[in-house]
């Protein structure tokens, strides 16, 4: 698996010949929620220590999340990465998916892999996924197929995945939606197995303790896992640069 080098920022010269580092324009993130929309304020709060957040058009919500709204969401999200890169201050528009979000996020990579639309200051060689929902309440039918969407990421793309260790969409061999097999893997390990057979560039977070949210591990260690976060999203979005 590719491991990302965290490159140094270039320097000017100051006015008596020393070096000054040059600051980099900040990230905007285009960030897709989950399914009901609004359920993301503690990845959107993160984000924002770094760089502008904005939410996608449609009040922030999607045009339905069922496979046939699938075009709709993906142009939503276009549309809204469009206007982020017309105010973007030559920052890198950065596309952020949130659950539900995170499966429009990675369609929109895909095709836009086949058919790039997007302006130059939108990346679409990469993404951060945080709580990627790979197994739903129901076994996968035609177009519901969450593993087949990774497997679709662009080869070499950089995608940094941020879960739960207990993410219940990573797990369902036990409880009312069991579906899996008792010995299929679960949790981080059935996350990194499916990666592992897509042509992505892959990073991961996990985060021990937390469900599926990211930011909800246990209070003794919610401050140094939004630290942990925070600091592999800004590795990140260096190596997106």
């Amino acid at each position: 698996m590719d491991k990302f080098v965290k490159r140094k920022a270039p320097t000017d010269a100051g006015a008596d010949g020393s070096k000054k580092q040059a600051k980099k324009p900040r990230p905007v993130f285009v960030v897709a929620p989950g399914a009901g929309g609004g359920d993301c304020a503690q990845l959107t709060s993160a984000l924002a220590t770094m760089g502008r957040c904005v939410p996608i058009g449609h009040g922030g919500r999607w045009m339905g999340n069922s496979p046939k709204n699938m075009d709709a969401n993906v142009e939503l999200v276009e549309a809204t990465a469009k206007k982020a890169a017309d105010v973007a201050d030559a920052g890198p528009v950065i596309l952020v998916g949130h659950s539900f979000g995170c499966r429009v996020v990675a369609e929109l990579l895909a095709r836009q892999a086949a058919d790039k639309t997007l302006p130059d200051a939108v990346v679409v060689g990469g993404a951060i996924l945080e709580s990627y929902p790979l197994y739903g309440p129901k076994p996968p039918t035609e177009g519901t197929d969450r593993a087949a969407q990774i497997a679709a990421l662009p080869s070499g793309s950089k995608v940094l995945f941020v879960s739960g260790s207990k993410d219940e969409f990573l797990d369902r061999s036990t409880g009312k939606d069991a579906w899996r097999g008792a010995d299929d893997a679960t949790g981080p390990a059935a996350l990194e197995a499916v990666v592992a057979e897509a042509s992505c560039a892959a990073t991961f977070e996990f985060v021990q303790g937390a469900k599926h949210n990211a930011f909800s591990a246990p209070k003794s260690s919610q401050d140094s896992s939004r630290r942990a976060i925070i600091a592999a999203i800004k590795m990140h979005v260096d190596a997106l640069r």
